[in-house]
């Protein structure tokens, strides 16, 4: 799963789209999760505000990276599962492989009750700052994110992510083109999310079912219903090449958001 993550987030950093974080980033992150949303999501949030970012496959080599330097300024921790014991064995682990070093530690779970609930257990008094949040949207964990670390200097008005003439901010779940604001919904604005972070590359469909927080639905969408998500997302941003970028659907597949070059 790692290499096949690092391997698509590699490209992303080659395609079209470009962060916008203000200064070089300073503070290192540590990113550990099972969870294969929240690796993703975590990763790029971090970056944006201004964390460079160290993926770690597992709670050895958690225990490696702190032998070797101390330097991380905090650890997003996945939480596996649903059962309450086991995952507080988990947290206990990387604590430990952490040698009580670390100075914040963000618990990350779908279960927001409980990352609550560890965050405020036995290991709430060891020394570090605790912090959970939920892994749900893009745009609500970088709100929670953004809040939990204190980072505000962005203003409302200068959007986190842009691609070409089109730009993205999470906090408000908006893209501005052309003189254009337009509001998304948090499913829609995930979707479109993942096709400007992979311009030019095709997104498949079982990519957008395994990204976009579909957790509060008693049916998840199947492709039918995709179908016609994307199809809103793109008519409403027009994706249609009217302003340098064109959708394009294969059938039962995925889509691509392809730049338009002048001829």
């Amino acid at each position: 799963m790692r290499l096949d993550l690092i391997a698509v987030e590699s490209a992303m950093t080659r395609g079209h789209y470009r962060e916008l974080t203000g200064s070089a980033p300073r503070r290192r992150a540590g990113v550990l999760t099972p969870n294969r949303r929240s690796w993703v999501y975590a990763r790029r949030i971090l970056r944006l505000l201004g964390y460079s970012v160290l993926l770690i496959k597992d709670l050895d080599e958690l225990a490696q990276i702190n032998r070797r330097s101390s330097s991380l300024s905090l650890l997003y921790l996945g939480i596996p599962g649903d059962d309450a014991h086991r995952a507080l064995e988990w947290v206990g682990r990387a604590w430990r492989s952490m040698g009580r070093s670390m100075p914040r530690l963000l618990l990350s779970s779908d279960n927001a009750a409980l990352a609550n609930a560890i965050s405020g257990g036995h290991i709430a008094n060891a020394g570090a700052t605790l912090s959970a949040i939920a892994t749900h949207s893009f745009s609500q964990m970088y709100c929670d994110l953004r809040a939990i670390l204190g980072t505000h200097q962005a203003r409302a008005d200068e959007p986190t992510i842009r691609c070409g003439g089109y730009r993205l901010d999470p906090a408000s779940r908006t893209v501005s083109f052309a003189d254009q604001v337009i509001g998304l919904g948090e499913v829609e604005f995930d979707i479109a999310i993942e096709f400007f972070y992979q311009a030019g590359r095709v997104v498949t469909i079982n990519w957008l079912l395994l990204m976009v927080p579909f957790d509060g639905l008693a049916h998840p969408p199947g492709v039918e219903a995709m179908d016609s998500i994307v199809t809103t997302v793109r008519d409403k941003l027009l994706l249609d090449g009217t302003h340098g970028w064109t959708l394009i659907s294969f059938q039962r597949v995925g889509y691509q958001l392809a730049e338009d070059f002048p001829a």
